[in-house]
């Protein structure tokens, strides 16, 4: 008998954790929210594409590294092009996201302290932009001179271009989009 009910357990455990797996984000959970907060849901697309350009980013930082290791001058310059051309599109979609967050702080009738908060986030995305544009630069001057990137420079690269945590601060900020899709939905 206790065997029976022990294996019944196991089943509805095993059930309720294959259930949680498929949980959505809170972002997510805005994004399909469009009818109602059209603002707040395409900011969140927008937030949710951020962490795409970024792996992509972050995978094109590994093919350089062994470029790198491997000092050859045309990977570097074709893996320091592809960079350059996955944070170009990590800054428009910077920009957009900017946009829409400035739409919600403008358009909608949101508290004082939300209206901070949204100051808050804005300015995440303007630092991530500024990261993006300095990360370009610097690609534009090794797809320029290829040789000038040793193991040591790429070392001190990697090292302040975090991206990732950039956008872990920008997330942390997001918890007050769930409030405001609510206050849009209601407008």
């Amino acid at each position: 008998m206790k065997k029976t009910l022990l294996i019944i357990l196991l089943c509805f455990l095993t059930i309720n954790i294959q259930g949680q797996s498929k949980k959505e984000s809170i972002l997510e959970t805005i994004e399909g929210s469009y009818d109602r907060a059209p603002n707040t849901a395409n900011l969140a697309k927008y937030l949710n594409k951020l962490k795409g350009d970024i792996k992509n980013i972050s995978k094109s930082f590994k093919s350089l590294r062994w470029a790198v290791s491997n000092n050859n001058r045309s990977n570097k310059k074709k893996h320091a092009q592809a960079i350059k051309n996955k944070t170009e599109v990590l800054m428009s979609n910077c920009l957009l996201s900017y946009k829409y967050a400035e739409n919600i702080t403008t358009k909608l009738k949101i508290s004082s302290e939300q209206k901070q908060k949204m100051f808050s986030l804005k300015t995440e995305i303007s630092y991530l932009y500024k990261s993006g544009e300095s990360l370009g630069k610097t690609c534009d001057f090794l797809i320029n001179k290829p040789g000038k990137l040793t193991p040591k420079k790429f070392n001190s690269m990697v090292d302040s271009y975090q991206l990732g945590k950039e956008y872990n601060r920008l997330m942390k900020k997001t918890k007050v989009l769930l409030r405001i899709a609510i206050t849009e939905s209601y407008q």
